[in-house]
């Protein structure tokens, strides 16, 4: 069992374990769906799609935007891919891939439904599957991500 002080982990089989000291973790309820659902995809997508629909830390999405929004703002040296694929987290808590993911899947649901996230899902190569699902080229993804958190300061 994963043990963090705001999170949890989804467990294989019928049982879900949370370590947040609650009953009721929705981030890893969606854990629990996706791994029955989809046979591929990223953990950049899994984790995206959990904290897009359940949150993260007991807090939802829109929290761990302008967190990471506010982060980069200051931080405007930082390489926001980098730290997507290195699993950096921002202010040394929240991993830079819950908002990054979860923005995503958002833009991709906004955009295209459950059918664009079953395209996400389809591919392991994150931005391979951004490129896919929003047509935005690896080349242009930070700078795409950058402007969309921008959104949430």
């Amino acid at each position: 069992m994963y043990i963090d002080t705001t999170g949890g982990r989804a467990e294989d089989g019928n049982t879900i374990f949370a370590a947040n000291n609650s009953e009721w973790y929705p981030h890893e309820m969606v854990h629990f769906y996706t791994g029955r659902v989809f046979s591929h995809g990223s953990w950049i997508a899994d984790e995206g799609y959990a904290t897009y629909l359940g949150g993260t830390g007991g807090l939802p999405l829109e929290h761990a935007l302008r967190t990471a929004a506010r982060y980069y703002q200051r931080n405007p040296g930082r390489n926001i891919l980098n730290d997507v694929e290195k699993e950096y987290r921002i202010d040394g808590r929240m991993q830079v891939i819950y908002p990054v993911g979860g923005l995503i899947c958002k833009l991709v649901d906004e955009q295209s439904g459950f059918d664009g996230i079953r395209q996400l899902f389809s591919l392991e190569d994150f931005s391979a599957a951004v490129e896919l699902t929003l047509h935005i080229k690896k080349s242009d993804l930070s700078g795409f991500i950058m402007n969309e958190l921008a959104k949430y300061r």
